[in-house]
């Protein structure tokens, strides 16, 4: 019995092995694509399959609707057999190529369907389109005899903007710093944006910074051009400043003062994030943020040195001040 459960136990984590290699191994592009459309209209689009392995693979195809965003921006799509309104659904809009093989080391387009009805609800749809790679010709079995099949999903994101009657609007609902006292860069600048309206939005601006030392600089705002969805809450993350290649934990006090001396950064700063978006028409939102930067391994460093050369310039003026002294008498 335990033999069985240990082969049983082996034979998964070999399975999850292999499934991980077919992921990393077969690839779509583009991993999102953004589509303007009427209703009533259609468009067809194209995605690249690339296959990395040295065998050859059988595709199968499917759509799914998206029905939830996690804060951190990655989408939860709907249940296996969910049918959505039709005027709302971006899967039962799209149109899937039949199954086909990809050979070996070779890259293949497909093309993807997209008619929207003419009573589609104006603003933005989103779903995926995913394609499942099974490897049937795999040799390995089960401990039953039974061949094991292969197979890994991967999907690209569809974002569907249909024509009409929208609403623009997004919210602020916090900007801050990961931590308001830092001993060295980077800060870690946390905002948290709510899309109230209808369409999709990316929001692009910077995050201006005046402080002691220094002065003036600034950020670049979702530099990954990160999108929010309708309904949705997002956190962004922006960073001033590049970290050290290694932990903090696993750096000594030396290599870290020295880190702080090399991008010496001090004092009270204020931060504001000035951000756009909308399409049609420009919107601006602003917040404001502030923190310290207090490099005390630097500072501490320097004032002990300071205190060292202090002392030694005390000590040669007294020994030359002594040796005149003998000198006299």
């Amino acid at each position: 019995m335990i033999k069985k459960i240990i082969t049983s136990s082996v034979l998964c984590s070999l399975i999850l092995l292999l499934n991980a290699s077919l992921v990393s191994a077969v690839g779509l592009t583009p991993a999102k694509k953004v589509i303007y459309i009427k209703p009533g209209e259609t468009v067809t689009e194209k995605i690249t399959v690339i296959n990395d392995l040295e065998k050859e693979l059988f595709l199968s195809f499917s759509s799914k609707d998206i029905i939830d965003v996690r804060e951190s921006g990655g989408p939860i799509f709907a249940d296996e057999g969910y049918v959505g309104p039709e005027a709302s659904s971006f899967s039962r809009w799209v149109k899937l190529p039949e199954s086909t093989k990809i050979g070996a080391k070779t890259t293949i387009e497909i093309f993807v369907e997209i008619s929207v009805p003419t009573n589609a609800d104006p603003g933005t749809h989103s779903g995926g389109v995913f394609v499942m790679s099974s490897d049937e010709n795999s040799d390995d079995q089960n401990d039953n005899g039974t061949a094991i099949k292969l197979q890994a999903n991967v999907g690209s994101l569809f974002i569907v903007r249909v024509a009409g009657d929208v609403i623009d609007k997004l919210e602020i609902e916090s900007f801050d710093v990961e931590k308001n006292l830092i001993s060295r860069l980077p800060v870690n600048f946390l905002t948290k944006l709510k899309n109230t309206g209808t369409v999709h939005q990316m929001p692009s601006g910077k995050i201006l910074i005046k402080g002691w030392w220094p002065r003036n600089t600034s950020v670049q705002f979702n530099q990954n051009d990160s999108i929010t969805l309708p309904g949705v809450s997002r956190n962004y993350s922006d960073y001033w400043g590049t970290a050290q290649k290694q932990d903090e934990e696993a750096l000594g006090y030396f290599a870290q003062a020295l880190y702080e001396f090399k991008n010496f950064t001090f004092g009270r700063f204020k931060a504001q994030l000035n951000l756009e978006f909308g399409d049609e028409t420009k919107q601006t939102l602003t917040a404001d943020t502030s923190f310290w930067v207090i490099p005390w391994r630097a500072v501490s460093l320097f004032i002990a040195l300071a205190v060292i050369v202090v002392l030694m310039l005390k000590l040669y003026n007294w020994s030359v001040i002594h040796s005149h002294e003998k000198r006299r008498k």
